[in-house]
């Protein structure tokens, strides 16, 4: 039996849903099948089932600091942060980032409530007076240059990511008994995966390096590898949550993908590709940040099970996938910011 990274009531960082919180262990167990907190109320699900397959291992149940004791939960190691400076530091970065994310949406859908009520106004006739002529109103006209804020998919069959006309509004009420509302994509990241994000952090903000672009393997040349190596040898987009992934990875990735040091990059790689996909440019170390924010970009939204439970088993296969590869998709060394772009960071 392997010794426990953890003892029970230490204080300890948890992933919880795309962010970290303070939390204490109460026990710690070593086993092949997760525990269950309370097995009465507890459904069985894929992901269940996938976890209680594996070898024996540690498993604890947490209690999240200030919150009720009915969120309690059994996780493993890979969840598991020891609590210290650094990565106390990684959860306020992803704090800000979250709460950065969360502005931003909120900006969005005010915008599109105000433009939402400046057209109907425009396209709404209104008769003052029933002896005066009727006023014509000109309807207005849609902007095809103004590309929506979610990604269209190639195919109708299943959708990673809600089109604007399909995210809920705060007047919907409705609900189906096949769609369940304020669904999560809940994400367990393994360990060596845990650190990759860890060292990515530390070397951009602390260390004033960046990732070395373009990237070999590119997000796309990844996606199609992890696809191939699923038995579907079809380039993309054939498979309707892979071409969401990458086509909402080069929607999000200048909005929130990435560190303030690495903007300057960012507008370079513009310049010099403007008609590249960032998906063509950027790798698996983007990729995995993308993957970490996922959680708080899809919850909330109606989503049937039977897509929840696809768009989970495929993301979790594609992390257990970069795991397998880590070598060779994170093999280059960062490369340090030369004088011109430190002076550059500085003044803009």
């Amino acid at each position: 039996m392997s010794e426990s990274s953890f003892s029970e009531n230490e204080k300890v960082l948890a992933f919880h849903q795309g962010m970290i919180y303070e939390a204490k262990v109460q026990k710690a167990t070593f086993t092949a099948e997760k525990p269950v907190k309370d097995p009465l109320r507890t459904p069985v699900t894929a992901a269940s089932l996938e976890e209680s397959q594996g070898p024996p291992q540690w498993w604890y149940l947490l209690h999240y600091q200030g919150w009720n004791d009915r969120w309690d939960e059994w996780v493993d190691a890979s969840r598991l942060l020891k609590y210290n400076d650094e990565n106390k530091q990684l959860q306020a970065k992803m704090a800000e980032d979250h709460k950065a994310a969360k502005a931003a949406k909120a900006k969005a859908a005010a915008s599109a409530s105000i433009s939402k009520k400046k057209t109907n106004q425009t396209t709404t006739t209104t008769i003052k007076d029933s002896s005066s002529p009727q006023p014509f109103v000109k309807k207005k006209k849609s902007d095809d240059s103004v590309s929506s804020p979610l990604p269209s998919l190639p195919s109708p069959q299943i959708s990673l990511i809600p089109s604007s006309s399909q995210l809920p509004s705060s007047s919907t009420t409705n609900s189906s008994a096949s769609a369940s509302s304020s669904t999560y994509v809940e994400l367990i990241l393994p360990l060596a995966l845990k650190r990759k994000l860890v060292d990515d952090w530390e070397q951009i903000t602390q260390e004033r390096s960046l990732v070395p672009l373009p990237r070999t393997p590119c997000v796309a040349e990844i996606i199609r590898s992890f696809q191939q190596s699923r038995g579907d040898p079809s380039p993309l987009p054939f498979d309707p949550v892979l071409a969401s992934i990458v086509a909402y990875f080069d929607k999000a990735l200048g909005s929130i993908l990435l560190y303030r040091f690495e903007r300057q990059q960012y507008a370079w790689v513009l310049k010099q590709y403007p008609h590249t996909p960032m998906s063509h440019i950027y790798g698996a170390e983007h990729l995995l940040r993308f993957t970490m924010k996922l959680p708080s970009l899809i919850p909330g939204h109606e989503m049937l099970d039977e897509t929840r439970a696809r768009i989970e088993m495929t993301i979790s296969d594609l992390l257990r996938y970069l795991n397998r590869h880590l070598s060779t998709l994170f093999d280059q060394d960062y490369e340090p910011a030369p004088p011109v772009y430190l002076r550059s960071t500085l003044i803009n």
